[in-house]
């Protein structure tokens, strides 16, 4: 799949994400995600027909951990020695696809 033309949004992982509304609260938009691209846009679809629309497009999340170690860490690199190739994606983080809806 070729997804040159999406939207790519980098950000730290939310832990508790209270940013936006859910789907109940009519005044918030609420985001919708998935990991798989055509299951939210089956989702999507359905909610379209509830008559929600978009506040913002299907775009891609790339969560990052933050950088920040626990202090009883002594390891330079943690997770080094588990990975086996430097270039690779870093197991701390997570990549998902997400839209902003409301109800109209």
């Amino acid at each position: 799949m070729h997804l040159k033309h999406m939207k790519v949004i980098t950000r730290k992982r939310l832990r508790n994400n209270f940013s936006f509304g859910k789907e109940s609260d009519k005044s918030k938009p609420f985001a919708k995600k998935s990991y798989n691209l055509f299951t939210l846009i089956d989702q999507t679809d359905e909610l379209l027909n509830r008559g929600y629309d978009f506040v913002e497009p299907i775009y891609m999340v790339i969560e990052v951990d933050d950088d920040e170690r626990p202090s009883s860490c002594t390891r330079q690199e943690p997770g080094g020695q588990r990975r086996p190739f430097r270039d690779a994606i870093a197991f701390k983080e997570n990549v998902y696809f997400e839209a902003l809806m409301k109800i109209v």
